[in-house]
């Protein structure tokens, strides 16, 4: 079971957006490889980043690059291999995943080593930095011998060095991070013996299209079979360089049976990629494993076996793990244990109620997966059912957590999961068909339990002929995608049709491929590949012709057969699609969204012409909205028709455990305006996979339109007649968004001047619907660090920093547990820092915080370097808070409403609870005033009730102390009342 986010149809909101519930080579030259002197033609000629001392440079590089090649040995990968169009093989969900299997289990692999030692030698050596980010001066401090340090920057294509001999001003390195690949010149006669702390940071190392010079942090003795195949397709080489030998692997080529083809923790390696990579090394490093209540130890040893078994299967048989620092394991005892667990330990926790409602939703069944958690029930390790210790046999618990954790892997290839300390992506945001369906996520999850089963000792063809005889005659596949109804069965055969072997990676391969890669000269921009166009990539059919020889294959027609549906309770919202004849057989998809900002979605894929059944909560309010797809057009129900403005939607709320039943009348798509916008680098090539966004200006209820630039870097954006707004254009995922244009209700797409004036970004109108964006190749390539300290100088974590500059020019970061953050510029200008603890704004103001923007000041961001600030709250600041409650007018809680503070000691924000309750942490002492953001106004406190007038606003003394009591009623109609 998965867990997929759903505020439109992917992208970030609360919890991730978890808002709705779904259940469950090409070979390479020689002349290629890092040794030659053809391939490093670019590295020794290319540009020092910052033009340093260039004949201190070139003499260092010199000496400890030319190497000549000793010795070459080949090591070769899989060669792909097609889909097959025999028989395919099905195994149901019940049979595989909660029965136990009654075979052996993978053995556990040994536990590494705490410490490891790194031996250096006199002059050159490779080793690969394994610890948490650290200034470049700590490896100096550590081993005082070396006298250089030098990094491959694959993303600018150039060295960087570091020494102590040279002025730290002209060192073009400044930090180490976890899985960077060092070559260090130690000086002196003797060799060092360097004993290092051998737990990895994370086991996540993103590779670059080209030469990647990286840490290996994976387990030691890692045969180069198994570290190949966790590369994917896409590798073309890997080579290292023990005690002056150059030993290279080439796709393709005959493996040789040399000793030295393995791979030990903390060397450093080079890897040549085609296009970028995710590369989730094995560490063999379990997850975080919270046991949410109370189990016996002998049974919480038993899980914490079980998950080491799932995690060295996964590394032994396809050569990937998840990456252990982005995800956790909860295995609760009962709901109310794992809403507890949830509080304490995760990031994305919400109210206690809310947090309880969102899991009880997926409660029934054994176990779920999302981004960055996934969760089994204690009870399948002490129920009866659990195999007896020591028995030869998988118990239920091991079944389920190996099948979720595929689905935490799922995520973490296709780049869905955010490594720490990455800000949310705003990129591709509200786009349908991003990321693969759920059949072919549960298909491929239980593909890969049929794999451990066939190593346990069955024969393959049985289980494919068994796996097969669940779907024939099942649903054909195309309604399957649609369907929020799971089926297992349908998923797996497909599954077992697109890799018909168990060493087939085409399933990983087509997770590698959708979704996040990069980009342009300088890997900046970030991009998006659709998985129908991932699917043809990786396995060479459209996705219409498989599910045409799917479907021939299968003997398709009973829609019910082997579905696990999803059978709805009240309280429901019911109704029906009344269309005209030309419109049945199309597809909508209708779904009924919460009006307050923290309540949970329900929506399913309906023919029209067809009746649909959604789940409601008690006393919630919902509007209903429908979803096109040819042209995607996004639409709400109002007085029996359809308007794309949420304001003037109906609303309706199911009293207790009833059934509200809705008629929705629809006739042609509304969307019948397009633009379009062309986007290419500086250097002319068109740039794919940009996501671009039309966003009406003022109301934070209406629905934004997003495209993506195509294969020649066009996007179309199709929006209903008179529509208005700005159009942004998400060029990175570490920059914020960059205004382009403006649409005009008449259809005239205008490109925006002042944009122009202030950013290098190039933006001109070829034509009334057509905007051309020239975007710099060196884009988001400055940074501003720095830390963010509380008054007793220790480190504020998960906060959030934003630089702000002129012509809109935005980026973003969170704090990492030291309270360090990262912010990546679009482009040398000047820059406000800001930071929120906990809602609370400071902004950098020089030797000290300041709270309001016109007292922060400006960092002059430019082509000297990257800039550090240090921001330390002062005594008192962020330490008092204004409480209250939030209520309608008619006395109910006004929950989930974002409540502002404000004065002239600075501002601050949260939300209301469930229950109206806020609670607003203040930059200091002072006299705040009240609002409220609701329909496209602000609503302030006032003292004879609410008002719009901010000169009207109440404002509450806070001195030395919290204030407390504040209520806050709002008016019966805000948006009325705003006109």
């Amino acid at each position: 079971m998965l867990h997929r986010n759903e505020t439109g149809d992917s992208g970030p909101g609360n919890r991730d957006s978890l808002l709705a519930s779904i259940e469950f080579g090409r070979s390479c030259r020689l002349e290629d490889s890092p040794t030659s002197s053809e391939a490093f033609r670019e590295i020794r000629s290319g540009p020092l980043r910052r033009r340093r001392d260039l004949s201190l440079a070139f003499a260092l590089l010199f000496e400890q690059l030319n190497n000549a090649v000793k010795r070459l040995t080949f090591h070769s990968t899989r060669s792909r291999v097609p889909i097959g169009v025999g028989s395919a093989l099905i195994v149901g969900f019940v049979g595989l995943l909660l029965a136990s299997s009654g075979v052996d289990t993978v053995s556990a692999a040994e536990e590494q080593p705490e410490s490891f030692v790194t031996r250096l030698e006199p002059g050159a050596n490779l080793i690969g930095w394994t610890d948490d980010t650290a200034p470049v001066q700590s490896i100096f401090d550590a081993v005082p011998e070396i006298r250089q340090v030098w990094v491959w920057d694959s993303s600018l294509r150039t060295w960087r060095f570091a020494s102590p001999s040279v002025p730290a001003r002209l060192w073009t390195l400044d930090a180490l991070t976890p899985g960077m690949g060092l070559r260090v010149h130690l000086g002196g006669q003797h060799r060092v013996d360097w004993r290092r702390h051998r737990r990895p940071k994370l086991g996540t190392v993103p590779l670059n299209a080209g030469w990647n010079l990286v840490a290996w942090m994976g387990r030691s003795e890692a045969p180069l079979d198994l570290v190949a195949r966790g590369m994917g397709r896409s590798l073309r080489g890997v080579a290292r360089i023990p005690e002056h030998q150059t030993l290279y692997w080439q796709v393709g080529r005959q493996q040789s049976t040399d000793e030295q083809l393995r791979l030990q923790h903390g060397q450093a390696v080079w890897v040549n990629v085609e296009r970028a990579v995710r590369w989730m090394q094995p560490t063999g490093i379990l997850p975080e494993i919270i046991i949410a209540g109370s189990v016996s130890e002998q049974i919480e040893r038993h899980i914490r076996t079980d998950m080491r078994q799932v995690v060295d299967f996964y590394y032994e048989t396809f050569g990937l793990e998840a990456d252990f620092s982005r995800f956790q394991v909860y295995i609760p005892t009962d709901i109310d244990a794992l809403v507890d667990a949830w509080q304490q330990h995760s990031p994305n926790r919400l109210d206690p109620d809310d947090d309880r409602s969102f899991f009880s939703i997926s409660w029934g069944s054994f176990g779920w997966a999302s981004t960055d958690y996934m969760v089994v029930k204690a009870e399948l390790w002490t129920s009866a059912a659990t195999p007896r210790q020591g028995a030869a046999s998988s118990s239920r618990g091991q079944n389920v957590a190996e099948h979720e954790y595929a689905h935490v892997l799922q995520f973490q290839l296709s780049g869905q999961s955010r490594m720490p300390g990455e800000p949310v992506s705003y990129a591709g945001y509200g786009l349908t068909d991003l990321y693969p369906p759920s059949w072919l996520m549960e298909g491929m999850a239980l593909w890969i339990g049929y794999v451990r089963q066939m190593q346990n000792g069955r024969e393959w063809a049985d289980l494919h002929r068994t796996a097969r005889s669940y779907a024939l005659g099942g649903q054909p596949l195309a309604v399957t995608e649609r369907s929020t109804d799971v089926n297992y069965a349908q998923g797996t055969a497909a599954a077992f049709q697109l890799a018909n072997t168990p060493s087939d990676d085409g399933l990983f391969e087509l997770f590698r491929s959708v979704g996040r890669t990069s980009f342009g000269s300088a890997h900046q921009l970030t991009t998006f590949t659709p998985w129908r166009t991932a699917f043809a990539d990786v396995f060479g059919y459209s996705l219409k012709d498989f599910y045409s020889l799917y479907d021939r294959e299968h003997e398709v027609g009973n829609e019910d057969l082997g579905v696990h549906t999803h059978k709805h309770a009240p309280p429901l919202i019911t109704g029906s699609l009344d269309g005209s004849q030309s419109l049945h057989g199309q597809y909508v998809k209708v779904g009924i969204w919460p009006t307050a900002v923290l309540g949970i979605a329900s929506w399913d894929w309906v023919e029209i012409g067809q009746e649909f059944e959604l789940s409601a909560q008690s006393a919630e309010t919902y509007n209903l909205r429908v979803e096109f797809t040819d042209p995607p057009c996004l639409a709400y129900l109002a007085d029996g028709d359809l308007t794309r403005d949420r304001s003037q939607a109906d609303e309706y709320t199911v009293p207790g455990v009833g059934i509200v039943h809705v008629m929705v009348p629809l006739r042609e798509n509304p969307c019948s305006t397009a633009i379009h916008l062309q986007v290419e680098s500086e250097s002319g090539l068109a740039l794919p996979g940009i996501s671009a966004q039309l966003l009406e200006r003022g109301s934070p209820l209406a629905e934004g339109v997003f495209g993506l630039t195509d294969e020649q870097g066009v996007a179309e954006l199709h929006v209903w007649p008179r529509t208005s707004g700005d159009v942004d254009l998400v060029l990175s995922d570490l920059c914020g968004p960059l205004r382009v244009g403006f649409l005009h209700p008449d259809g005239r797409l205008e490109a925006l001047e002042p944009m122009n004036s202030a950013s290098s970004v190039a933006v001109f109108a070829s034509s009334r619907d057509t905007l051309t964006v020239t975007v710099p190749d060196d884009w988001c390539s400055h940074v501003i660090e720095g830390e963010l300290r509380g008054a007793d100088g220790t480190g504020v974590a998960d906060s959030h920093v934003a630089a702000t500059g002129d012509g809109g020019k935005y980026a973003s970061a969170t704090t990492d547990s030291a309270g360090k953050f990262r912010l990546h510029i679009p482009e040398p200008s000047k820059y406000r820092v800001s930071a929120q603890i906990d809602g609370c704004t400071t902004y950098y103001g020089g030797d000290r915080p300041v709270g309001p923007y016109w007292q922060a000041e400006s960092i002059a961001v430019g082509e000297s370097g990257d800039e550090f600030v240090a921001i330390q709250l002062s005594e008192g600041m962020c330490e008092l808070r204004l409480t209250g409650r939030l209520r309608n007018s008619d006395g109910t809680p006004g929950g989930g409403q974002r409540v502002r503070a404000f004065s002239s000691a600075g501002s601050a924000s949260g939300t209301s609870a469930p229950d109206g309750f806020f609670s607003v942490l203040v930059p200091g002492d002072g006299g705040y005033g009240l609002s409220v953001w609701i329909d496209g106004c602000w609503i302030y406190l006032g003292d004879q009730g609410p008002t719009v007038d901010i000169n009207q606003a109440r404002r509450i003394e806070i001195s030395g102390r919290d204030a407390s009591g504040t209520e806050f009623l709002l008016p019966e109609r805000p948006a009325a009342f705003c006109d």
